[in-house]
């Protein structure tokens, strides 16, 4: 009887437990998730574009660990998440849109055509589909390398920090793995990289 009250624990445990660390497993980033930073209440505004984003990669198919990454990419690029935030100084081949700051080099090899709609709430749809082709075609690292970097890091894995900025992508999907309402409530994980406004 003891033996048999012992399995049903442990079995009742092993089907209770959260696998920690499935979603840096899943995506498998190149880097280490070590990295702390403040965790900030934005308001509401920054919860609800946040939860627009979501929707949006939901429908076009990411979940899980791919959900959470988008959300650690736009937390990193923005403390809006408006699709109007995105870096406009680039021009040419890295020109970004969305608040994603998707790169046109990067979406434009793929056959993407990118649009000042990108820039807009009209197409998040858009931006979520074309994110969820180009992290499916450069894999998750090569797809932070050229986030980060554009051509050349996604060449070589290093040029603009791009080591460092997927050490800072890893570490906020590390937040929102221990802690999933942060894929929809107000706060942001706050994490500072160089190279970034």
């Amino acid at each position: 009887m003891k033996l048999f009250i012992i399995l049903c624990g442990v079995a009742l445990l092993t089907i209770c437990s959260v696998d920690a660390g499935a979603y840096l497993s899943t995506l498998n980033i190149n880097a280490r998730a070590d990295r702390v930073a403040p965790v900030k209440n934005l308001g509401p505004t920054y919860g609800a574009n946040k939860r627009r984003h979501v929707d949006a990669l939901k429908k076009a198919g990411l979940y899980d660990a791919y959900l959470a990454l988008f959300v650690a990419i736009g937390m990193q690029e923005t403390s809006t998440f408006n699709p109007a935030d995105y870096d406009y100084t680039k021009t040419g081949d890295s020109t970004n849109y969305s608040a994603f700051n998707l790169n046109r080099d990067m979406m434009v090899r793929l056959g993407i055509q990118p649009t000042n709609a990108f820039n807009t709430w009209s197409g998040v749809d858009s931006v979520a589909a074309a994110a969820k082709t180009m992290i499916t075609n450069y894999g998750v690292n090569g797809f932070l390398n050229y986030l980060r970097g554009g051509y050349t890091a996604w060449q070589d894995g290093h040029s603009y920090d791009a080591a460092g900025y997927r050490n800072a992508i890893a570490s906020i999907v590390r937040y929102i793995e221990n802690d999933l309402s942060l894929l929809t409530d107000d706060r942001r994980v706050e994490m500072y990289t160089i190279h970034q406004r």
